[in-house]
């Protein structure tokens, strides 16, 4: 489609002898053209728009940062100075790695 119509407008500045080759910078062109297009038809494919991607982006930021939040007032409300206190804050970072062990099996 891109090729066709630059070589409309590039073969009134070409000769006819160069019309048929393709230079590099042609063919990069080219090349960042059809990977565009192929990005677009699978996600369009998928049904998936780039406002649904945005979407899906600010969700998983709002819980990422709804987790940390979680995190840090629960080590708030633990931190404190007697022997339950810490073992609390020992044992949240411990649970926390055994979960990601076990996930990752």
């Amino acid at each position: 489609e891109m090729c066709i119509r630059d070589r409309e407008y590039m073969g009134k500045k070409k000769k006819e002898t160069d019309q048929e080759k393709l230079d590099e910078d042609e063919f990069e062109e080219g090349l960042k053209y059809l990977q565009k297009k192929n990005v677009s038809m699978s996600l369009e494919i998928m049904g998936i728009s780039m406002s649904t991607l945005a979407g899906i982006l600010a969700m998983l930021v709002t819980l990422l940062l709804l987790l940390f939040s979680f995190i840090f007032v629960g080590i708030q409300a633990f931190a404190l100075g007697g022997s339950f206190g810490a073992v609390i804050n020992s044992l949240i970072p411990a649970a926390a790695g055994l979960g990601t062990v076990s996930y990752t099996h």
